[in-house]
């Protein structure tokens, strides 16, 4: 439950910040998808090497968690879609 507690708010977080840079507040599936790709990724990579119980769990949020991370850094990092341009007065450059 507290998963997708976390999971709701992360989206919320990303889309936010992707509509300040102009951009799509779709960016946030990206989150969601690499939350649970890391978590599935991470438990079939400890049952393949052979750990069990509650091992299996803890690799899968731990790769959960670097997935949320790199999808937060991905979307930190979009170029906004709108520049701040420079505006030409008489006496200068503001």
């Amino acid at each position: 439950m507290l998963e997708i507690i976390f999971l709701y708010c992360f989206g919320k977080k990303l889309s936010e910040i992707a509509q300040v840079k102009g951009r799509s507040g779709l960016w946030a599936a990206l989150g969601i998808l690499f939350w649970i790709g890391g978590e599935i990724a991470g438990a079939m990579a400890a049952a393949i090497a052979g750990v069990s119980g509650v091992g299996v769990y803890g690799a899968a949020l731990v790769c959960a968690i670097t997935g949320a991370v790199l999808a937060w850094v991905i979307v930190s990092q979009l170029p906004d879609v709108h520049p701040i341009r420079r505006v030409r007065f008489s006496r200068g450059t503001v």
